[in-house]
């Protein structure tokens, strides 16, 4: 396995994409414009751009070829990007790109070769693989954070309590919930239906419908609709920014519906990595506790995967059916814990 010392990069240089000099962006634009037609969404494309470009900057670096790129110069770019302590998961997506690159300029993938495949295997013992996940955003976290918007100053506060309720009962992605439209909304006699244009596994744009129903509490349908009369949205982007005066203006990106979700969960009081995507982790997670088959769940969750859906029942899942209860019993005071078990767990 290449060593650390090996491709650490030379005293003053930094490889970093925006030293245009480093780069050639002639060959990389082409390559780049390949990658997009090749992509399946707009994410993709961002990522693949700026994996490749960061990879031709290292190779200029080093005075290496990045097209086509040897597996020993691979090799050496995984170790490169442990040493800067990049995760697994994101190793694995400039590989990704960098054998994307290779195959679309008609060179065999260097990714496949053993020699990376070894170093690749190595990084990962050594780095470990458990992802960090957002945690769930439950019932009792959304009645807080729905409750916490108070503070907020009009018509923001109407607006992030429809983001957050929609988000939740619609169990979207926040791609989702910024790419909707007015006109992606449909009032019928339960609630209304949300149609669902392209997500991440639907990049051809088949769409999907969701039914969300008028509830007892925390309604999502009266509060997307007290948004759409306060912010005015007669069509066009149903969720946008609003600039000092209040006014609604343009479409809120994903990246600010994940720091809305973020700030409602500290203005609540909740410590933890909360972020949009813990709206829809924490419906799957909040169905499952309440012993929702999976089946019902996966159709309004959009889950195709058994394996993928059983990643976002975290906790939820843990103590539902447990082998343990059916062996041993539950106990009749179950309150009556140890000390130490009422403490939350501490990092290793």
């Amino acid at each position: 396995m290449t060593t650390k010392k090996e491709i650490v990069p030379r005293k003053g240089i930094d490889p970093d994409p925006r030293q245009t000099d480093l780069v050639n962006y002639t060959a990389s634009a082409t390559l780049a414009r390949q990658l997009a037609a090749a992509a399946r969404s707009d994410a993709t494309i961002a990522a693949y751009r700026t994996d490749w470009t960061f990879f031709c900057t290292w190779t200029a670096v080093h005075s290496l070829t990045a097209l086509p790129a040897t597996a020993t110069t691979i090799a050496a770019y995984v170790a490169f990007l442990y040493s800067i302590d990049r995760k697994p998961s994101s190793i694995d997506r400039a590989l990704t790109s960098i054998s994307q690159a290779h195959k679309l300029a008609k060179f065999k993938s260097p990714t496949t070769d053993p020699e990376v495949r070894e170093t690749r295997s190595g990084m990962r013992r050594t780095a470990g693989t458990a992802q960090k996940k957002a945690e769930p955003i439950t019932v009792e976290h959304l009645e807080r954070m729905h409750e916490a918007c108070d503070e907020l100053k009009e018509p923001i506060r109407t607006r992030d309590r429809a983001i957050l309720l929609l988000g939740f009962t619609g169990a979207l992605r926040r791609a989702e919930i910024a790419a909707l439209d007015v006109e992606h909304l449909r009032s019928v006699p339960e609630g209304m239906i949300v149609t669902i244009a392209r997500s991440k596994t639907d990049q051809e744009g088949h769409g999907r419908e969701i039914g969300i129903p008028f509830t007892a509490r925390l309604c999502p349908v009266h509060s997307v609709a007290d948004w759409i009369a306060a912010g005015k949205r007669a069509a066009g982007p149903l969720f946008a920014r609003i600039d000092k005066g209040g006014t609604p203006r343009g479409r809120l990106t994903a990246r600010s519906i994940s720091r809305l979700v973020t700030n409602a969960a500290r203005r609540a009081g909740y410590v933890g990595k909360f972020s949009a995507h813990s709206l829809r982790a924490g419906l799957a997670t909040s169905a499952s506790m309440k012993g929702i088959p999976e089946s019902d769940i996966m159709d309004h969750t959009g889950h195709e995967s058994i394996r993928v859906f059983r990643g976002y029942v975290r906790r939820g899942s843990l103590f539902l059916s447990n082998p343990v209860d059916r062996l041993l019993g539950i106990p009749d005071a179950p309150e009556t814990r140890p000390e130490i078990m009422t403490r939350p767990p501490q990092d290793r």
